[in-house]
């Protein structure tokens, strides 16, 4: 017997970023399948449109690139176009240059930054105040935000920053009951 509570999407919205990834597509598909609206955020446009036409469902694409402040404040926009709510946000999108630190050029250190730490509050600033009391945020933070990778130093403090950001943000959170 499972013990799992089943997701009850029917009349929700759903946020995943990553949405065309080998993550996000699985996320995606069991939000579907619970009966959420999903709106799949990615950079990538080909592949959002074929991670949308796979999956099936009721989804709706938008590109968005996380690095950029503009990008997510026009995805942000796309979305109240689209819902005044947003019931489920789950941040997964992420990227890893390994190597060891001083081999890293400074682009490669400030994507993963961009990426895996300052898009998930880029996104949660925006996207937040749409949240109803009840609703759920999701920051995928990997083994790497628990336990230090060697040859992933920035991608390891990104993971860490998004954990403990994560914390502080549910003590926030706890009077709308989000979780």
């Amino acid at each position: 017997m499972s013990t799992r509570k089943r997701l009850d999407g029917k009349g929700k919205f759903a946020l995943v970023t990553g949405a065309a990834g080998g993550i996000g597509q699985p996320l995606t598909r069991r939000l579907l399948d619970a009966g959420f609206h999903v709106l799949m955020l990615d950079i990538n446009a080909a592949g959002l449109e074929t991670a949308r036409q796979a999956l099936g469902g009721t989804t709706t694409g938008i590109v968005c690139d996380l690095t950029a402040s503009a990008s997510v404040a026009e995805a942000a926009a796309n979305v109240r176009a689209i819902t005044s709510h947003v019931d489920v946000i789950v941040n997964n999108a992420g990227f890893i240059k390994p190597g060891p630190f001083l081999s890293l050029r400074e682009e490669d250190i400030d994507r993963q930054v961009q990426i895996n730490l300052l898009g998930p509050l880029r996104i949660l600033h925006h996207f937040l105040p749409a949240v109803p009391n009840g609703g759920s945020v999701v920051n995928i933070i990997s083994m790497a935000g628990i336990l230090p990778l060697e040859d992933s130093t920035v991608y390891t403090s990104g993971k860490f920053g998004l954990r403990g950001f994560s914390s502080s943000l549910s003590l926030e959170l706890r009077s709308r009951n989000i979780r």
